[in-house]
Formats: C-alpha cells, structure tokens, sequence
C-alpha cells in the first residue's frame, strides 16, 4: 500500500512540475510578445469573382486529382 501512495505522490509532483513550468512558457511567451509587440494580423484573402473563379477553381482542382491517380497508376505498373 505504501509503494500506491508514493506513486501517487510522485505522480502529482511530476505533474505538478510540468504545470508549472508550461505556466511560466506561457507568461515569458507573453512577455516577449508585450515586449515586441505582437504580429500584425495576416490579410483576410481576396474574395472571388463569383461562380466563374468558383468554376475554374472546380475545374483545376479536379485536373489535379486526375493527373495524381494517372501519375499513381503508371507508378504502380
């Protein structure tokens, strides 16, 4: 029964250890963000024409899924 509960002890201070530590990443990470400021936020994307870049992006996507199965059948004969 003792060999259960130093176990458990360890255990909780192994975790306990690993909280911590992921605690103070956390704040030096903020740290260094406050300190240098902060990443400016990426562009929000283009939109797109409407159903015609719709369809051409249909259209190339499936050009590459065709050209990926042939390529993968002539690789495998």
């Amino acid at each position: 029964m003792n060999d259960i509960g130093s176990g458990l002890f360890l255990m909780c201070v192994g975790m306990g250890t690993v909280f911590l530590f992921l605690l103070l990443l956390i704040a030096a990470t903020e740290g260094i963000r406050v300190m240098f400021g902060g990443a400016p936020a990426p562009a929000a994307p283009a939109p797109k024409a409407g159903r015609a870049a719709k369809a051409a992006d249909d259209a190339a996507r499936a050009a590459a899924v065709i050209g990926a199965v042939t390529h993968h059948k002539r690789k495998r004969q």
